[in-house]
C-alpha cells in the first residue's frame, strides 16, 4: 500500500552523512535508530517530536521557508 516510508535526519553542514533512519507507517512514528542500531540522542528525539506535531498543523498554519534564506537575483 505504500504505507511505510523511510527517512533520513542530516545535519545540514554535512548533507551526505545521514545521522538517524526514521520510519514512520503512515503518521505513525515506528522507530529512530542510529549509526549500528543506536537510540538518537535526546536533542534528535525533540526534533522529530516537533516535527511530527508540525506536520499534524494544516497546510494553511504552516510557515513558509524562512525569506533571510533566498537570494535575490539581479
Amino acid at each position: 500500500e505504500g504505507k511505510t516510508v523511510i527517512l533520513f535526519m542530516r545535519d545540514a553542514r554535512f548533507p551526505n552523512i545521514p545521522l538517524y533512519t526514521i520510519e514512520m507507517d503512515g503518521d505513525k512514528l515506528v522507530q529512530i535508530r542510529g549509526n549500528r542500531n543506536c537510540n538518537p540522542i535526546p536533542e534528535a528525539k525533540e526534533f522529530v517530536s516537533r516535527w511530527l506535531e508540525w506536520e499534524k498543523l494544516p497546510a494553511t498554519k504552516k510557515h513558509p521557508k524562512s525569506q533571510k534564506n533566498k537570494t535575490n537575483a539581479a
